[in-house]
């Protein structure tokens, strides 16, 4: 039996303040979202997530970066596949969910356990992490209607600037 891990995501148009990491307790967040379950969030299977620093604004001579303006955390997920028609519903969710102005990942959830939470700890315990979607793929993998989709999120505060 292979592991199932699975991520939170949600959107909403009321501006969200956070702290220097981007970060918000849930309890702060708007009413309808501070319960991390369905239908305000949505559960995103995934097989990983990798983290990464990417520069932005930087300056370079001969390839080597002289003046760093901004570093920015991003998080690309591969989710597990949609199969169609079977999940279209639940890949037209999760499409929906980004169309919101600001975006939160958080990785406990209802139903959580530790088999299903994703075991790379990117954020503190009982808070979501404010985040824009920098990246998107969802070309259908082949021809029998299996789609892999991934994107990346990135934080909305630099790490430093």
């Amino acid at each position: 039996m292979s592991v199932e891990w699975a991520v939170w995501v949600a959107s909403t148009n009321t501006n969200i303040t956070t702290d220097i990491n981007s970060e918000i307790l849930v309890s702060s967040l708007p009413v309808a979202l501070q319960e991390v379950s369905e239908p305000n969030w949505t559960r995103v299977k995934i097989k990983n997530i990798y983290q990464k620093e990417s520069n932005v604004s930087s300056d370079e001579s001969n390839g080597i970066t002289i003046n760093s303006k901004a570093v920015y955390s991003d998080l690309s997920i591969n989710t597990v596949y949609y199969i169609f028609p079977d999940d279209v519903d639940e890949y037209k969710k999760l499409l929906k969910t980004f169309r919101g102005r600001w975006k939160l990942i958080c990785r406990d959830g209802f139903g959580q356990t530790s088999d299903t939470k994703y075991p790379l700890e990117f954020h503190a315990a009982n808070t979501a992490i404010l985040c824009s979607v920098i990246e998107r793929d969802d070309t259908p993998s082949n021809a029998d209607g299996v789609t892999d989709y991934a994107f990346t999120l990135r934080r909305q505060k630099p790490l430093f600037e």
